[in-house]
């Protein structure tokens, strides 16, 4: 179950991520406006005034140095100036272009002559961008139609960058992604260029897991991040966008919580994600992206930016042991396990969830009844107790999964008709949906193995070597669709291996 926490503990971690951030945060109440489309239209207009047209590399660029005020000076016969801006990590970058602007047209690229266009724009006139650490270039042109005055065109540029400190800078995409730090905030930053960050943690044994991330407020409406969590193999589990939890308050200039009806906290960081469950033993990833439309793209008005995160992990304060995990399918109804149940002694028992035992059987497969072990698939063993923390008020739950597999797999046959192949044969199983093989030089299927996975009880391997000894072995499998939270993943429920059998290859 995914909802947001009320732990006391959890906000009192927060409220020291929020009393860090001082540095970085931006009078916003005082100096900034909102995204809206009139200013990404504006952004297109002023690149195109100057019909800007980048090289990527920009042969001739000047170093622009950050934080001071650098002058130039455009005159007639110009096709422009440009710029070179170095940023050693991810953060924000504040332009500000003095002169006659109505005059001048500048466009921002990366090292590849993409443009980016502005996120927002100051009431004193400065461009704000949230880019990852790279080497850009910032061109300015005379605008179309605009006449250059005999004595030239002055004008003053002022680059000042604020870096994000982000913990990562590479972990743009799932194969890159950061082993998250359990117990300590970090910061991250959502860049116009890199819209996603991810994390990728391991559970050891069935936890309880806790992501917290707090993003700046810089105006009325709520920041568009969202949280998503996947498994080992990328496949999307659950999501978590920003909550109608907190907001930011006009009237008073703090964070409201709607879940207790008093004042937060004050300040400019503020809106709260918080993305929490009980998930069994593996590996996981988390995405922190900027949300997009239904199309899948990014709307004009999204917002990018620094946020702080921070994650834990707690072994339930109830315990569920199981006296076995798993049972091949019979067709009838499979004798539970012996389920012991403990559990932390600060935590009270109130009262059972109904009469009939200790625990319960619910499924978590898709088209799957609970109640008893039956059907291919996964059920939870739940506790039917229910505890409570006398003083904070916490309720304490657990559960541990228990899985009926296909029956053991058969190898009918195995033969070498060819050279270089192998023929083989299962033996059909009415309750599976595919056969997975394996072939090894080894009886430990360590040394050049093969692994295929077959709807057919016929299958050929080919490119092995010839005049060779094989080992060879099946298992069935059957394809079922799992709730871990709240979405069902598809995934593959294996029995147990077969026999090894052997062949000599020809």
């Amino acid at each position: 179950m995914i909802r947001i926490q009320k732990i006391t503990a959890l906000f009192c971690a927060l409220a020291l991520v929020v009393s860090s951030l001082g540095p970085y945060t931006y009078n916003a109440r005082a100096a900034e406006f909102p995204v809206t489309s009139d200013d990404a239209r504006l952004s297109r207009e002023m690149a195109e005034k100057g019909s800007v047209k980048s090289t990527g590399t920009m042969t001739g660029a000047q170093q622009l140095q950050l934080g001071k005020k650098t002058q130039g000076q455009l005159v007639t016969g110009d096709d422009g100036q440009k710029y070179q801006i170095t940023l050693k990590s991810s953060g924000q970058l504040e332009i500000l272009l003095e002169g006659d602007t109505g005059k001048l047209a500048a466009s921002l690229t990366d090292q590849n002559g993409k443009s980016w266009a502005p996120r927002r724009r100051l009431a004193n006139g400065k461009q704000i961008y949230q880019l990852k650490k790279g080497v850009y270039y910032y061109e300015i042109q005379m605008a179309k139609n605009a006449k250059i005055p005999n004595a030239g065109l002055n004008y003053g540029i002022t680059a000042i960058f604020k870096s994000a400190k982000a913990k990562f800078e590479d972990n743009n995409t799932r194969k890159k992604a950061a082993k998250v730090p359990l117990g300590r905030e970090f910061y991250g930053h959502l860049a116009q260029n890199a819209a996603t960050e991810y994390y990728t943690f391991t559970l050891d044994e069935l936890n309880y897991f806790i992501f917290s991330l707090t993003t700046q407020i810089t105006d009325y409406d709520p920041e568009t991040f969202v949280v998503t969590l996947y498994n080992k193999d990328g496949k999307y589990i659950s999501s978590w966008g920003n909550p109608d939890f907190v907001k930011y308050c006009e009237e008073c200039g703090s964070v409201y919580s709607y879940a207790n009806g008093d004042w937060w906290w004050d300040g400019e960081y503020g809106d709260y994600i918080g993305f929490s469950g009980i998930l069994p033993a593996g590996t996981y990833y988390l995405g922190v992206s900027v949300e997009t439309d239904k199309n899948g793209k990014v709307p004009v008005t999204a917002r990018y930016g620094r946020f702080a995160a921070l994650m834990n992990v707690y072994t339930p304060s109830v315990s569920v042991k199981l006296s076995h995990k798993q049972a091949e399918y019979t067709g009838k109804k499979i004798k539970a396990p012996k389920v012991t149940i403990k559990k932390d002694s600060k935590y009270a028992y109130l009262e059972k969830y109904d009469d009939r035992s200790p625990y319960l059987i619910k499924s978590m497969t898709a088209g799957v009844r609970g109640g008893s072990l039956k059907k291919i698939g996964k059920y939870k063993i739940v506790q039917n107790i229910w505890y409570n923390h006398p003083e904070t008020g916490d309720d304490a739950y657990s559960y541990a999964i228990f899985t009926v597999t296909p029956v053991c797999g058969k190898v009918r046959r195995v033969s070498s008709k060819k050279s270089g192949e192998a023929q083989v044969s299962v033996k059909k199983d009415a309750q599976s949906d595919g056969y997975q093989i394996q072939i090894a030089r080894d009886r430990k299927f360590k040394k050049s193995k093969r692994t295929i996975n077959t709807k057919n009880l016929r299958a050929t391997i080919k490119g092995l070597s010839p005049g060779k000894k094989y080992y060879v072995r099946v298992r069935n499998y059957k394809e079922v669709k799992t709730y871990y939270l709240e979405t069902a993943i598809p995934e593959n429920i294996y029995g147990r291996w077969s026999k090894t059998r052997t062949v000599v290859c020809k």
